[in-house]
């Protein structure tokens, strides 16, 4: 048998608006694991952010998280990909966003495992851009 990676994603998808899992669904995502399958939870959210109504699924091994940028591995307790911005491409980006006359925006920054999000956040995200906090990639 064919195994698959089915990854699902969370908030407005897979968990309701008491943010749970219907039983229908935690019973289908339990027994395609039971049949030996790979159900990876995929959410903008920080790992630490991802509901513990998902930790009801026994057999959950990786999760994919902050917006795609973090495979956590959850048997191991560790990050096993990142992939992070450039140093100075966010700053270029919170200037043409600012440059553009678009009101009401937020940034949202993730650094270390920790996402800042509220009106002041693009200048912490302008205060480590260029620090050790956000490494470079290749």
């Amino acid at each position: 048998m064919e195994k698959y990676i089915i990854a699902v994603d969370m908030d407005g998808t897979l968990l309701n608006s008491e943010n749970k899992i219907s039983g229908r669904n935690r019973n289908v995502l339990q027994r395609l694991i039971d049949d030996g399958h790979y159900v990876v939870p995929a959410t903008g959210r920080t790992r630490e952010l991802i509901p513990q109504e998902f930790s009801v699924l026994h057999g959950v091994k990786w999760g994919i998280v902050e917006n795609g940028c973090v495979v956590w591995d959850y048997d191991k307790n560790e990050m096993i990909w990142r992939k992070t911005m450039p140093k100075g491409m966010v700053r270029g980006i919170l200037k043409d966003v600012e440059d553009s006359g678009v009101k009401g925006w937020i940034a949202e920054a993730y650094a270390n495992g920790v996402a800042y999000s509220d009106a002041d956040a693009r200048d912490y995200v302008a205060s480590v851009v260029d620090k050790d906090l956000l490494e470079k990639t290749s």
